[in-house]
């Protein structure tokens, strides 16, 4: 238990170091965008019909999310990152599969909030109405190039985290659905 607790506390201490940050997730986007192109060379004309979905698992979560997060002030800069994002990959992340996430911990731990994904931001209006709404000394808003998020996880899992209390105000929690239990076997 020692050497596990050792080697997860390392890889999360390492990638939360700038240095490292920067060179994990620049080397995920470049073998993503490598994957897709190979991918689109082997199928001419499926980049048209091909929605694609990322999963991460973990710490790997975390580290889709930051490869998907974009912010901005305005409606422009932030519709202006996610198409960068876009760009950097070669593809338009569709859905955004987190599993056994420390996402919600990631996003308390830089003073982010997750304030939507590329769906809520197609609309200038309600994006324009939330970044009026937001204090300008409050967490930093951070929204992901990805159309969905799924947040999958296991009530007992002690590293996973619910994002649904950084993302609903307290007030119109009652209006959202409850996590759905999913059967499985064993």
């Amino acid at each position: 238990i020692r050497t596990l607790a050792s080697d997860v506390s390392l890889d999360v201490l390492l990638y939360m170091t700038p240095r490292h940050f920067t060179r994990i997730v620049e080397r995920v986007r470049a073998e993503l965008a490598r994957c897709w192109r190979l991918f689109c060379e082997a199928h001419p004309g499926a980049q048209e019909h091909t929605q694609v979905s990322l999963i991460g698992h973990s710490l790997g979560s975390a580290l889709v999310a930051d490869l998907l997060a974009c912010g901005g002030e305005t409606v422009a800069e932030i519709q202006d990152c996610l198409q960068q994002q876009e760009k950097m990959l070669g593809f338009r992340p569709y859905h955004f599969y987190s599993l056994g996430s420390p996402l919600a911990l990631f996003l308390l731990l830089k003073h982010c909030k997750l304030a939507g994904c590329r769906e809520f931001c197609e609309d200038d209006e309600a994006l324009q109405t939330l970044l009026s709404r937001h204090p300008a000394d409050g967490p930093k808003l951070t929204f992901l190039a990805s159309q969905q998020l799924y947040n999958v996880f296991l009530p007992h899992d002690p590293v996973a985290y619910r994002l649904e209390p950084l993302l609903i105000p307290p007030s119109k929690m009652s209006s959202y659905a409850k996590p759905v239990l999913l059967p499985y076997g064993k």
